[in-house]
């Protein structure tokens, strides 16, 4: 049996069918979710229902805690949100060919200065993921086009440059991030209950 073939049918009868038809962003993979040890079965089921829900009911899933979480830190939650569409087109279990993992893409240098010890668990990712999005709005004085350009090409490159780095992907970054924040705005925050 051919190699397609086979893990076509694996991808069927894991339940992970809907994964088939899912275009990954360059750069963002899924390749580790065929390798996940299961331990709390429960869980695994509700991970299987999120990789197969279309992406409107995948970010209406993440919405009220990414409202709760982005309130705290004083945040937009539309620009959380548009974060989280860029990094991950709101799949928990994404990985990028870096190894920024979750819905925020924390690579792993960052998951360990950040004491996240599971960045596949979307709550933790998220908490960890809108913490240090605030923190690098302090840092570089409110200004969200610098946090998020640090936010994608570290912190240091950006103070060295003093400006968004001229780095191709960190300016596409930017402008994705810039025009996602303005569509969540208008969709979600219209609905939310502050």
């Amino acid at each position: 049996m051919p190699r397609l073939t086979l893990g076509l049918l694996l991808l069927i009868v894991s339940g992970l069918s809907g994964m088939v038809f899912y275009q990954p962003m360059s750069g963002v993979s899924l390749e580790g979710t065929l390798s996940c040890t299961v331990v709390d079965p429960a869980a695994a089921a509700r991970q299987r229902v999120t990789l197969c829900l279309p992406l409107e009911q995948r970010q209406k899933r993440v919405w009220p805690l990414v409202r709760r979480l982005a309130r705290q830190h004083k945040l937009d939650p539309a620009l959380v949100m548009a974060v989280i569409q860029v990094e991950s087109r709101f799949f928990p279990l994404a990985h990028s060919h870096r190894g920024a993992m979750g819905l925020m893409q924390i690579n792993p240098v960052t998951a360990r200065h950040l004491g996240l010890a599971n960045p596949l668990d979307p709550a933790s990712n998220l908490e960890a993921g809108i913490g240090y999005l605030a923190k690098l709005r302090d840092l570089f004085g409110g200004n969200m086009e610098l946090a998020l350009a640090a936010y994608n090409a570290g912190p240091s490159r950006v103070k060295a440059a003093g400006k968004v780095p001229d780095i191709q992907e960190t300016r596409c970054f930017v402008k994705s991030v810039r025009g996602h924040w303005n569509l969540f705005r208008s969709r979600f925050m219209s609905v939310a209950k502050f």
